[in-house]
């Protein structure tokens, strides 16, 4: 009984990540998201720093005043940045950081927009992964750690196998 809860919930696991997989997968393999981390406090208290979201794609008409985008900075176009549409036009945005005084000091054309927030955060996970992957410190946390106790388990457990079955069957060793 034991052995089919396992397998059961290994298929369960399976599935939930296939399910985020699916309703979030990302726009390099035909989806329709993108992920980003937010690095700055100007979204507070809506979006914190190390919040790693979820943008999806959406047409221009589809933006509405009060939503949550991604964009394009547009005098440098590889810097994004994450703001709450404060004004719009046939023309262009205008947009706020929440924790900010006064709208940013540009207007955003509707090519600039990469997604809008689709409501999916997760707190303080991009920190957690830009740390992963930007010092050795956080790589040895986060991965070397977990893995080697992972393989030391694993270890363990086959030494116990072997063991017990050199006790059953004597002749065979």
């Amino acid at each position: 009984m034991r052995r089919i809860f396992k397998i059961f919930f290994f298929f369960f696991l399976i599935v939930i990540g296939l399910s985020f997989f699916v309703a979030f997968r990302p726009v390099q393999i035909g989806g329709g998201a993108y992920y980003y981390v937010v690095s700055s406090g100007s979204m507070t208290p809506a979006l914190g720093v190390g919040d790693w979201i979820v943008c999806t794609k959406t047409s221009y008409s589809d933006i509405d005043v009060g939503d949550i985008i991604a964009f394009k900075h547009p005098s440098e176009p590889a810097q994004i940045i994450v703001h709450r549409v404060i004004e719009k036009n046939e023309s262009y945005l205008a947009t706020k950081g929440d924790a900010c005084e006064g709208k940013d000091n540009f207007k955003l054309p509707p090519q600039n927009v990469v997604g809008v927030f689709s409501g999916f955060k997760i707190p303080y996970l991009g920190t957690i992964l830009y740390m992963s992957n930007h010092s050795l410190i956080g790589l040895v946390v986060i991965y070397y750690i977990p893995i080697g106790l992972i393989v030391a388990y694993q270890v363990r457990l086959l030494y116990k196998n072997i063991k017990g079955r050199k006790a059953k069957n004597p002749i065979a060793s």
